[in-house]
């Protein structure tokens, strides 16, 4: 609250402060918005039909005619954006950076010249300054004293300053600039290298065997063929060996059927006595049937 408060006071302190009669800030932010349209449709018109301005004689084609003369087609739409910059600026009530207005000045300034340097042989030649575009065209006739017809030395100055005056108005620094331009160029590179190599590689690959159906391909490479068929026999072993396997193999064989026929005969067994009827036995009755069962089975491994 107390903070809403002083800001209150402070935007009435400042609407006593301001002097009576004059504009405020909004009221020429309003001016310069409007002179800022206007000059835009002025232009656009002028370009879509130069003899019949959309504005009229005057607002219209003496204003947008005299813009392209002074600045060119191009430079001139700078000025109608420049004062929708101040107009938006006073507007919301911020100060004007006079900075960035004196760089913009310039950077058009720079690009009128840098239009009209490729003129610069016709206008030696025939000793005047062309129109549109004239203070572009008047520095470049300027500078054919020192260059004659030559555009090498101009383009490369007037490059340089403009350059040198983005980096300057915009505190751009060059040195990170250009160390990530460089990145991006190698990234660029690396990916191109790889695009052209599996390209090449695609192209100038050898063509595959024909091969039939049915048919294995020839081997021409008699060494090729031996280590296949070793490879497809696997490692040579003894006949030592192979024997002891072969009777490793008979042996657990015989094993494997002896554990099956017991398991069958006690299946048998237990088939046989599940289908006779209960009989309860004594102690003495039962420990008598345990021995007749154990020596039955003593009998049987005897006979195997």
């Amino acid at each position: 609250m107390a903070e809403r408060k002083s800001k209150n006071q402070k935007k009435k302190e400042s609407a006593k402060q301001q002097p009576k009669g004059r504009l405020g800030p909004d009221i020429w932010g309003v001016v310069f918005l409007g002179v800022g349209l206007l000059v835009l449709i002025s232009l656009v018109s002028h370009l879509v039909n130069p003899a019949d301005n959309i504005l009229g004689p005057y607002v219209g084609r003496r204003l947008s005619s005299g813009l392209v003369r002074l600045l060119g087609s191009i430079a001139s739409f700078v000025v109608p954006l420049s004062a929708l910059y101040v107009g938006v600026t006073l507007f919301r009530g911020a100060g004007i950076a006079g900075r960035m207005l004196f760089f913009t000045t310039l950077l058009t300034g720079e690009f009128c010249i840098l239009l009209a340097i490729y003129d610069m042989p016709a206008m030696a030649q025939a000793d005047r300054i062309f129109n549109p575009n004239f203070i572009g065209h008047l520095f470049a006739y300027l500078l054919h004293y020192v260059f004659g017809v030559h555009r090498f030395g101009p383009y490369f100055i007037v490059v340089l300053a403009f350059i040198i005056t983005v980096a300057v108005g915009f505190h751009i620094n060059l040195r990170l600039l250009c160390g990530r331009i460089w990145a991006g160029i190698v990234t660029a590179w690396r990916w191109l290298a790889v695009r052209l190599r599996g390209a090449m590689s695609a192209i100038f690959a050898p063509p595959p065997e024909p091969r039939t159906a049915g048919v294995a391909p020839a081997c021409n490479d008699s060494n090729a063929a031996i280590a296949e068929s070793e490879v497809e026999r696997g490692p040579r072993r003894s006949k030592k060996d192979a024997r002891a396997e072969i009777g490793g193999k008979d042996k657990a064989q015989e094993e494997e059927d002896e554990a099956k026929r017991r398991f069958e005969e006690e299946l048998a067994a237990f088939r046989q006595k599940r289908g006779e009827p209960i009989r309860i036995m004594t102690e003495d009755e039962r420990a008598a049937a345990e021995e007749a069962q154990d020596d039955s089975e003593q009998d049987d491994d005897a006979s195997v």
